[in-house]
């Protein structure tokens, strides 16, 4: 990424693709996993940038409700981001 002021920044995601297939438990388990992994980073790697969770889903409707899930985990809100697939990189911009 090129910042406003010429300045290129680089980061690391993993991104999630959400086909709108998975309610419940069932994705509601990926963060739990991500904290998990996140809190061990911390301990191993305390100064190593840890990758922003980009879940990118199909539908406006379906990313209200992972922006939900992911605002119902304050402690950790700001390793998730939540944008459509039809637009990967705004998402990735405003993840910085």
């Amino acid at each position: 990424m090129v910042t406003a002021d010429g300045r290129r920044r680089k980061g690391s995601f993993f991104i999630e693709v959400d086909r709108a297939n998975q309610y419940g438990a069932k994705i509601e388990t990926k963060l739990p996993q991500y904290v998990a992994y996140y809190q061990h980073d911390r301990l191993a790697q305390p100064d190593r940038a840890f990758p922003r969770v980009v879940f990118l889903a199909p539908s406006e409707q379906r990313a209200g409700y992972l922006n939900r899930l992911v605002q119902g985990r304050p402690e950790v809100r700001q390793l998730f981001s939540v944008g459509l697939l039809e637009d990967p990189i705004a998402t990735l911009l405003r993840s910085y």
